[in-house]
């Protein structure tokens, strides 16, 4: 087009700036200089001196630049564009200060950032650099240029330059905190992030060299950065990781030896001998006259146990190296063809060499580790006897401390480990059996400081590592230590004595069964640990069936099921005779247990009196079971011994001190049961730190002590105080099945056992939510407690028959005896449910001076009320005979009076009909009576009742041939369980136009309720007013009566099946 019309500018205009587009940088600037500059389009000018710059004509572009800052000041390109013209040009001072005097228009932008970090870069100025170099990153972090000019000035930063020249010196403390602050602020500063891994590892950090690493962008991280990652895990025992760092390495470079020898050996460390193999053999072919080399064959030779070929390569080393070298490669084959003669030595050949030889301290070092390890400890210790330890060589040290310690002198044994270790603290075994000795004996302080010294030295080493673990062990740490076994094991899976040690961690854990699996796997169980573990997970089993079954399902068929499994051991073991005696003996302490989960009581006592008569001393755990026993058959004295005794060897044993505080009460102790139920609590801390937690755990035995506490006192008839003691508690569990249901215990003491029933059924409620309640909700209190749902069953089953709901009493006393026939509690609603499903027999008798206020004779009576069965669950049928004899002034006289009628009963009413025969003074005359009774709630009812030929008649009248008809009414009002109001009214409406009024009140007060005498104050108002005065029969126009009575009521017999009390009344009043 510009051939075509050579003087259209505009086509000329734009030939520039596709040439420029299409960098052809010479065709733009040929047709430019053909134009006129002062006229030529901003976009021209601009596309022209970037040609110009890039033909690096560079006073050309920056006229350009000036003519286009002239023509628009705020041109931000026009702006950098003459300032890297400038710097190009070499003229640094012209652009740094256009860029100073000029601040507003270069802005900060990503491409002014990078011009002014070139020129801060070009100046020197080389921390100006690395900062601006980083602003760029912050805003645009996939910036390749930006990147590349960080890498370039960050080694020449005065800190990083002093970082490395502290690290090369040796102080590498020092060298770590620079590139530290380096790094934070620029993490993404791949060559700092480098350095600082290798300074770590030089520095022994090598946890934190890791650490760097992780957090580095593992494809761009330099190679020096990934081998010295590699070395770091190496050094903490990570041989897997450490092989996969080193692959990494070696795939960068596949031929460098170092990084082929490093993983070759990691390699063997991890135990993965087919791949080293195949790499070494690679290796070989490269180098085949290579020490190293050799000396890396040795080491494969030795991890797959062929010590001939071992023993070759490391001579081969020996031969193709020089100086100490050589002599290391020689003492390793040495000690290899010397484990080779050991090996194939036996114990009679070894006493041989040692009778050969008895100044040979390898040999006698050698046959006195034998002997150990063959347990013979005492033929051990007398090779050395009458040599001082101090003259020992290590070997021989090492076996007298062994055979010493598992002799039981655990401090000669820590003396002489003591010394191996301050002869040498490179020799980590002498150090591990001093922390185990030191263990041995209690000091577990003492191996903590001996421990944390070696780890200072030998902090990856398995024997260091595994003394840590046992150290743990010790303070019942054993999540720590089954860490570090699986860690140790990692390494070196094939380590028996660490898969043993990992299993009985596991069986203190409370995983007998998996344990117990993991010895079977492992294939390396001797006879007494694999009875050790049998026994265990049958003893867990017990404790597995005591902890509660979701609804519905059985409740003994984990307890029938560890009963099972214990018989068998027991049956399996009792033959081998004395080697499984202590077995045979502790699986029959676990069957005590688990006969008393399943209430098979008389077995637990012929089982424990036969132990106890062959001599066994039974464990607390045990002792407990018997005392259980002894308890549900009543018998309390032998319970509180047994109790008492179990309590002596286990003082801190919850369950047992919980199970003789109800001893105390069943025995109505008093004076022991108040203060031990406090003493419980109190011992027991409100809450749990579990390990791994940041947050405690509520402490169910400090609340299952509190309620119980409470409940004492409500056992001892103190409600006041049991129900503010409950009040308490709700403040810190307000959603507790077990107080809710004391809640209800309490309401059922007060007479209230509607509020009773809403209690207890709130608690089956709790209770069935806590199986899938979590137990990490500190106060919740939602845990489950074996029995719990049961023991509230029962209670609402008895509030049910309280509350006259009969049907569902029964349906729940039948549930709960089919499903727990053996439990005392149930037996004992049964037995309320038998005698209320009975016929019932009523009989009253009295005799006095006077009746009905007539104290002009005297008279006797007897009153006998028989009633059916239940019918129908609310009817009842009654038939009753009554008479009453009396001498008056006028003569005798007699009352009979048979009867029959029909009752009913429910939650809410209770009526009665019922007709009467009265024969009296050769007469005969009927009657009946019609009553009903309405109950509100828990505090008030109301009765009425109208009676023919009432039975409140005056005998006298009726001797004298005068009968009374009578209606009444009442209303009954029950504030507190210790206060009690009613109001009374009647009518009798005599034969001789007699009308009879009365009205009356009654009070009754609780003064004090104690276990073993209550006072109740009662007051009685009461007056009358007949219509009629008549000398037949006592009936004044008017009369009042007031009487107060304090009633003593105090127990004779109390136990499981009898009650017995007496009541002591006094009365004064004023009639």
């Amino acid at each position: 087009a510009r051939a075509n019309a050579p003087e259209d500018t505009g086509i000329a205009y734009d030939l520039v700036a596709v040439a420029a587009w299409a960098r052809r940088p010479g065709e733009a600037i040929a047709t430019f200089e053909q134009l006129d500059a002062a006229a030529a389009p901003d976009y021209v000018l601009r596309e022209a001196a970037g040609s110009y710059a890039a033909l690096k004509r560079r006073d050309q572009a920056a006229r350009l630049y000036r003519m286009l800052l002239a023509r628009n000041g705020k041109d931000n390109a026009a702006a950098l564009g003459l300032a890297r013209s400038l710097m190009d040009a070499g003229k640094l001072k012209n652009a740094q200060a256009l860029i100073r005097d000029n601040g507003a228009l270069f802005g900060a932008n990503t491409e002014s950032l990078m011009v002014q970090a070139d020129i801060q870069e070009r100046n020197g100025d080389f921390t100006a650099a690395r900062d601006t170099y980083q602003r760029v990153l912050t805003g645009a972090p996939k910036r390749e240029d930006a990147r590349k000019g960080l890498r370039r000035v960050t080694p020449l930063v005065p800190d990083y330059v002093d970082a490395l020249t502290q690290a090369r010196q040796g102080r590498t403390d020092k060298a770590v905190a620079l590139l530290a602050t380096l790094n934070a602020a620029d993490p993404g500063n791949l060559t700092v992030a480098a350095d600082r891994v290798a300074v770590l590892h030089w520095a022994g950090r090598n946890e934190d060299s890791v650490r760097v690493f992780a957090r580095m962008d593992q494809g761009t991280a330099p190679d020096y950065a990934v081998e010295n990652a590699a070395h770091a895990q190496r050094s903490l025992g990570r041989h897997a990781q450490a092989a996969e760092l080193y692959r990494r390495a070696v795939a960068r470079n596949p031929l460098s030896l170092p990084r082929n020898l490093a993983l070759i050996g990691s390699l063997i460390s991890a135990g993965k001998l087919p791949e080293a193999d195949q790499a070494l053999t690679r290796l070989q072919k490269r180098a085949p006259r290579n020490a190293d080399v050799a000396a890396l064959s040795g080491q494969l030779h030795e991890a797959k146990r062929d010590l001939p070929k071992a023993a070759e390569s490391y001579r081969r080393a020996a031969a193709l190296s020089g100086g100490t070298l050589a002599k290391v490669m020689t003492g390793h084959a040495e000690r290899v063809e010397y484990a080779m003669v050991m090996a194939e030595a036996s114990p009679e050949k070894l006493a041989e060499l040692h009778a050969q030889h008895p100044d040979d301290d390898r040999i006698t070092g050698d046959y006195a580790a034998l002997l150990v390890r063959s347990g013979q400890d005492a033929k051990a210790i007398a090779l050395a006897e009458g040599r001082a330890a101090e003259t020992m060589p290590d070997g021989l040290l090492d076996a007298m401390a062994k055979a010493t310690r598992n002799q039981g002198n655990y401090a000669e044994a820590a003396r002489l480990y003591r010394l191996g270790w301050e002869r040498s603290a490179s020799a980590s075994g002498f150090g591990a059996g001093l922390v185990l000795s030191l263990l041995d004996g209690g000091h577990t302080d003492q191996a903590e400081a001996v421990l944390s010294d070696m780890e200072r030295l030998h902090k990856t080493e398995p024997e260091v590592i595994m003394a840590r673990a046992q150290l743990h062990e010790a303070r019942s740490e054993f999540v720590a230590a089954l860490a570090l076994y699986d860690h140790v094991l990692a390494q070196a899976p094939d380590r028996q004595d660490v898969q043993r040690r990992r299993i009985f961690a596991m069986v203190e854990l409370g995983a007998p069964q998996q344990a117990l699996r993991m010895g079977e796997e492992a294939g390396s169980l001797s006879e007494a640990d694999r009875r050790r573990l049998e026994r265990g997970a049958a003893a867990m089993q017990v404790r597995w069936a005591d902890i509660p079954r979701s609804p519905g399902e059985n409740p003994h068929a984990d307890t029938d099921r560890a009963i099972a499994e214990l018989d068998g051991l027991i049956d399996r073991w009792t033959p081998l005779g004395d080697q499984a005696q202590g077995d045979v003996l502790r699986a029959r302490f676990d069957r005590m247990v688990a006969l008393r989960n399943r209430t098979r009581m008389d077995a637990v006592l012929s089982e424990y009196d036969s132990l106890v008569s062959a001599g066994a001393n039974p464990p607390p755990y045990a002792l407990a079971a018997a005392a259980d026993a002894y308890f549900h058959k009543g018998r309390y004295e032998q319970a509180r011994d047994l109790y008492l005794t179990a309590l002596q060897r286990d003082p801190k044993a919850f369950e047992p001190r919980l199970a003789l505080l109800y001893t105390y009460v069943a025995l109505r102790d008093w004076s022991n049961a108040f203060p031990l139920a406090d003493q419980i609590w109190t011992s027991e801390g409100k809450w749990v730190w579990l390990k791994g937690l940041d947050q405690p755990l509520p402490n169910y035995d400090h609340l299952t002590a509190k309620v119980a506490a409470a409940e004492i006192h409500l056992y001892a008839d103190d409600v006041d105080d049991a129900e503010q003691r409950a009040r308490a508690i709700a403040h810190e569990a307000p959603q507790n099945a077990s107080l809710r249901h004391l809640m209800g215990m309490i309401a059922e003491a007060r007479h209230r056992p509607r509020r009773a029933m809403t209690e207890y059924q709130t608690a089956l409620e709790l209770e069935k939510v806590s199986y899938d309640a979590s137990p990490n909700v500190a106060g919740a209190g939602l845990t489950a407690i074996p029995g719990r749902e049961r023991y509230l069953e029962t209670a609402m089953t008895r509030a049910s028959l309280i509350l006259r709901d009969y049907p569902t009493a029964e349906a729940g006393t039948t549930d709960l005896l089919r499903r727990f026939p053996e439990q005392k509690n149930i037996q004992r609603l049964a037995r309320q449910w038998a005698a209320h499903d009975s016929a019932e027999l009523r009989v009253e008798a009295d005799a006095g001076r006077g009746h009905g206020g007539d104290v002009r004779g005297k008279t006797l009576g007897l009153d006998t009320q028989l009633f059916s069965p239940p019918m129908a669950y609310n009817w009842r049928l009654f038939g009753g005979y009554a008479v009453t004899r009396g001498k008056y002034d006028e003569g005798n006289g007699t009352w009979q009076r048979p009867s029959a009628g029909v009752e009913f009963r429910n939650p809410d009413w209770a009526a009665t009909v019922e007709v009467a025969d009265n024969i009296y003074s050769d007469r005969n005359r009927g009657g009946g009576r019609v009553a009903l009774t309405y109950t509100f709630d828990d505090e008030v009812a109301v009765g009425t009742s109208a009676e023919l030929f009432s039975r409140a008649t005056p005998p006298r009248a009726v001797r004298n041939g005068i009968t009374a008809n009578s209606a009444d009414a009442q209303v009954q009002w029950r504030p507190t369980n210790t206060t009690d109001l009613t109001l009374r009214g009647e009518v009798l409406d005599f034969s001789d136009n007699n009308t009879r009024t009365l009205v009356g009140a009654k009070a009754v007060q609780g003064l004090m309720s104690s276990p073993n005498l209550k006072l109740d104050l009662e007051v009685n108002v009461t007056g009358s007013h007949n219509d009629r005065v008549t000398e037949l029969y006592f009936s004044p126009r008017k009369d009042a009566l007031g009487s107060g009575s304090i009633i003593a009521e105090m127990p004779l017999i109390h136990n499981d099946d009898v009650t017995l009390s007496h009541r002591l009344i006094g009365t004064l009043g004023n009639y």
